[in-house]
């Protein structure tokens, strides 16, 4: 059938009108749990009551109100007293669920917000508005969300920098933050003018939005940091690349490249990445390393800059903390840094 007319307003909107309770011991109004009593059908003539105008105004009206707000696109909130079968979608604490089976107080209230084991409710989206103000999320996110407008902020987390298998705790949407190992330092030439190696590259963060199913296993691998070079006086090595990082086998990012022994050249920070077709993202490049730098062994020896990434200290790789930092390259110790591991990140509504 084509789409009916919209109701322009609620019916009696400007009328008198009763409040419709939900039962009346008043003779002869109307409730919606009689609806109007046998006396207003009985005649006058054997005390029947005539119906009220005010109660008819009112029921239509309450019926027109919510016919109004489903019309405009309106979706009710959650409601304890409420009985939802399977398909029932309703607004809970931001996020916008679907009923996976019936629930309600004639069998098992389940809250759809707080259902994070018995998959009662499924979540579809989050609410923007009532999250963007917080602060919570970066530009980057906001990159995204302007693509995926159904996704928002996320209250909840976990994070590795040691490969292993997520198990979803609940069926939804996932924001997911991905980042190769960074490269590690390379190693300096020990001459009478000493070469300090480049330190590594960082590796690339890639971030996206996948939903996952509750009680399923994604295995991810995490990329190692590139093993430190090795100073020497005649054949120096180079920093190791840092490992890709993989989840589901579906998403990986690149780690970043070692540095080199040439006092004049770095790692370089990492590009390489895959996607499914289709799919929406953010990608950050890894930063290359600082390059090495020549020294006189009988003037004041200098400590190579940080690797790459974050939290990388004088002569050293980046932190753990930050992950995907790329290693120092080897300073006045004439030894190199490895590279920080990569990591993963998984964001989701609790």
């Amino acid at each position: 059938m084509p789409q009916p007319n919209k109701i322009p307003l609620a019916f009696a909107a400007s009328g008198d009108k009763n409040t419709i309770p939900e039962s009346t011991e008043t003779t002869g109004l109307a409730s919606w749990r009689e609806g109007f009593p046998a006396i207003t059908s009985a005649p006058f003539s054997e005390g029947g009551i005539a119906p009220k105008r005010a109660d008819f105004n009112g029921i239509f009206n309450a019926l027109s109100q919510a016919v109004m707000w489903m019309q405009q696109g309106g979706v009710y909130a959650y409601d304890v007293n409420t009985d939802y079968e399977a398909g029932n979608v309703v607004l809970d604490a931001g996020g916008l669920y679907v009923a996976n089976s019936a629930n309600g107080p004639s069998s098992t209230v389940v809250q759809p917000s707080t259902d994070t084991t018995s998959a009662t409710w499924k979540l579809v989206r989050l609410d923007l508005a009532t999250q963007n103000g917080a602060g919570y999320m970066s530009a980057n996110d906001k990159k995204l969300v302007d693509k995926i407008p159904d996704l928002g902020t996320f209250s909840r987390m976990f994070y590795s920098q040691t490969s292993g298998n997520y198990v979803a705790p609940r069926t939804g949407v996932y924001k997911i933050t991905i980042k190769g190992g960074g490269g590690g330092g390379g190693g300096g030439l020990n001459s009478n003018n000493y070469t300090i190696g480049g330190s590594g590259g960082e590796g690339l963060t890639l971030v996206f939005y996948k939903t996952l199913v509750a009680n399923q296993t994604y295995p991810y691998v995490i990329g190692a940091g590139g093993t430190a070079g090795i100073s020497d006086s005649s054949d120096p090595i180079a920093g190791g690349n840092g490992g890709t990082t993989n989840f589901n086998n579906e998403y990986s990012c690149g780690g970043g490249y070692g540095g080199n022994t040439a006092g004049n050249r770095a790692g370089y920070g990492a590009s390489e990445f895959t996607v499914p077709t289709g799919a929406e993202y953010y990608v950050k490049y890894g930063i290359n390393g600082f390059p090495g730098m020549m020294i006189n062994v009988s003037g004041a020896r200098i400590g190579q800059p940080p690797g790459a990434g974050s939290g990388g200290t004088q002569n050293s790789a980046g932190s753990a903390g930050g992950g995907g930092g790329g290693g120092g390259g080897s300073g006045a110790d004439k030894t190199a840094r490895a590279g920080g591991n990569g990591y993963i990140l998984i964001e989701y509504q609790g």
